[in-house]
């Protein structure tokens, strides 16, 4: 069982990885606009606005986690109730089954590799970018199905 100790000391390593993660996005998308274009890489023109709304979903997501991560340090009956949540049977129980936190990895590791897709080769970007959809769907369908059963 998880202490409000615990909870606080956890959720400041992680409110630390998070804002370098919310870095590592932005520096790839600036870095790979500077590079000069090779022989032989083509940077698509076509999907700049989709690479753009990619990065902006990135850190809107870990903007919400910096924001909930706060809130946990700041306001003591939020923290009382993520405690309660954390500490909750049933909820674990269906975030086992879902596995939530390896597709949340693999849903921002593609991410990623969309962006770095997006200025090297279109076919890759939409293959990693199915992918991705695929896995966010199985995932919500696996949520909801054993929300629904436990």
């Amino acid at each position: 069982m998880e202490t409000r100790e615990h909870l606080i000391k956890r959720t400041k390593r992680d409110l630390i990885a998070r804002s370098i993660l919310t870095l590592l996005p932005i520096a790839l998308l600036i870095l790979l606009e500077m590079v000069p274009e090779f022989e032989g890489i083509v940077v698509y023109k076509s999907i700049v606005a989709l690479r753009y709304a990619i990065v902006v979903v990135l850190e809107g997501y870990l903007g919400t986690k910096i924001y909930r991560y706060i809130k946990i340090l700041t306001d003591v009956d939020y923290c009382d109730l993520i405690l309660a949540q954390k500490n909750d049977e049933r909820i674990n129980f269906i975030r086992l089954r879902t596995n939530a936190l390896v597709v949340k990895v693999l849903v921002y590791v593609i991410g990623v590799a969309l962006i770095v897709a997006g200025f090297i080769n279109l076919y890759i970007f939409y293959t990693l970018l199915g992918v991705m959809l695929v896995i966010i769907l199985i995932y919500i369908a696996s949520y909801l199905f054993y929300n629904k059963k436990y």
